[in-house]
């Protein structure tokens, strides 16, 4: 048997002689200058409305500072818990919170406080619920579909189905889900014959014939991908490997193999190249850098960091085709960051406009307040999502000067023009719309309904016909 140093002997903790003796000091047992100490009102009903709050007593008595109730805190929406509510979900709720110089008298103080509750109808069984005039928990209904409450009633016929047994299944899902990101990266061959597609459920990179839509191929990573880039000549694939052991995965398209992996530190989240094909960029979100990689050498050349993780980027050219500056997204900037690609260093930062705080998004933003950027096809704009503001912005190039702004969908993403520049499409990740913009205009001309949750997106010609 092994001679373990702990396992299998008696031995002495460090703080055992503190506890067993009393001196041993917990939360509890701190006090600070000026220090309260809060009591909670909770509710005595399973679902009610508070219609009025007699504080008056509580609130003469000495010792008590103040109250708090849920007029006082920020609105949160369903099915998110506030911390103090006006309408308890269940017995036992904070209603609100009484503080005072020492805990008996804040103990004393919710006893002299005053409600009115109406009660509310309340629901224990969610089969009950679902009953035609069954009781909902909630006032605007019992489920949620997407990100609204709603609700959902069986019919007897449906009820009795569930009597025998089954489950019924005729009714309209409230959501749908899958386990992981399946289509991580998506790009095209130029010939538009082929779909590459960056499997992150299975690991893998999958080839899809452009006219039948099947996978011909299904390549294995070195890990967990995300997004991807393509070669102009479509050679070679780089895909962004996350993960503390990630990297870029090199693809080569013609044998259809997984030629090598150039590791990064910390992992790479998302993958772009050069418009003249020369070097791969590799943003890692864990590392806070961006990675130049040689095309022609396959290797690392030089890293820039920021102080958050590297979200999406764009690229602007010289009149030589050769790339001019580099334009960043970081973690928690709304905005980006710009940097000169040849003496590769950061010179400048474009930070967006605000609005007033009441017509702020706060849903969906995961550190990314600007989360979508891309130069227009003949390089004199470029525009840039804003999450918070629902709203996408165009600068001129090279000058950055502000040209306006166009209001889409919730949580806006991903950036893709048409070919020809006269178009832009934003998908819109909270609202499943991608938004269509005529750039000359500055206008949203439609939107297209598409699945849950659309990110990414990309123009492609495809090779379809016969």
């Amino acid at each position: 048997m092994a001679d373990y140093k702990l396992i299998g002997h008696n031995y002495t903790t460090t703080d055992l002689r503190a506890k067993v003796t009393g001196r041993a000091k917990y939360a509890e047992d701190f006090r600070a200058e000026g220090m309260v100490f809060m009591k909670l009102l909770l509710s005595p009903m399973p679902h009610a409305r508070v219609r009025n709050i007699d504080a008056r007593a509580a609130l003469a008595m000495p010792g008590v500072e103040g109250i708090l109730t849920a007029d006082d805190l920020p609105e949160v929406d369903a099915p998110n818990e506030a911390g103090l509510t006006n309408e308890p979900l269940y017995e036992g709720e904070p209603i609100l919170a009484i503080a005072a110089v020492d805990e008996q008298t804040a103990s004393d103080a919710i006893e002299q406080i005053h409600l009115d509750l109406e009660p509310l109808p309340f629901c224990l069984d969610p089969l009950d619920s679902l009953r035609p005039d069954g009781p909902n928990a909630r006032l605007e209904g019992n489920t949620m579909r997407g990100r609204e409450l709603a609700t959902i009633k069986w019919t007897e016929t449906e009820l009795a189905e569930l009597a025998e047994g089954r489950l019924p299944m005729s009714g309209e899902f409230a959501a749908e889900w899958s386990v992981g990101d399946v289509e991580a990266g998506l790009a095209a061959a130029p010939d538009g014959s082929r779909l590459y597609l960056s499997n992150e459920s299975t690991e893998t990179l999958d080839i899809v014939d452009a006219q039948t839509l099947e996978v011909t191929k299904s390549i294995p990573l070195s890990g967990r991908p995300n997004n991807l880039a393509i070669h102009k000549n479509g050679k070679r694939l780089y895909i962004a490997i996350q993960g503390t052991g990630g990297g870029v995965d090199i693809i080569d398209t013609e044998s259809e193999e997984n030629i090598r992996t150039i590791r990064i530190l910390r992992g790479v989240h998302n993958t772009f190249i050069t418009p003249d094909s020369k070097y791969v960029v590799a943003g890692s979100t864990g590392g806070g850098g961006a990675t130049i990689i040689d095309t022609e050498l396959e290797r690392k050349m030089w890293t820039i960091h920021f102080e958050g993780g590297v979200r999406p980027l764009t690229f602007d050219t010289n009149p030589d085709g050769s790339t001019r500056n580099m334009y960043v997204q970081v973690t928690n900037l709304h905005g980006f960051a710009v940097v000169d690609f040849e003496t590769r260093k950061e010179i400048g930062r474009v930070v967006q406009p605000e609005i007033p705080r009441a017509e702020r998004n706060t849903e969906g933003i995961q550190g990314a307040p600007a989360h979508g950027i891309k130069v227009s096809p003949d390089g004199t704009s470029i525009w840039s999502t804003s999450k918070i503001n629902s709203h996408v912005y165009a600068y001129s190039l090279p000058d950055l000067d502000y040209l306006g702004a166009v209001k889409v969908g919730t949580v806006p993403d991903w950036l893709t023009f048409t070919p020809d520049g006269r178009f832009l499409y934003v998908a819109n990740a909270h609202d499943n719309y991608v938004s269509v913009i005529d750039v000359k205009a500055l206008t949203e001309i439609k939107k297209i309904q598409v699945g849950q949750v659309p990110k990414r997106n990309i123009t492609a010609t495809l090779a379809v016909g016969p």
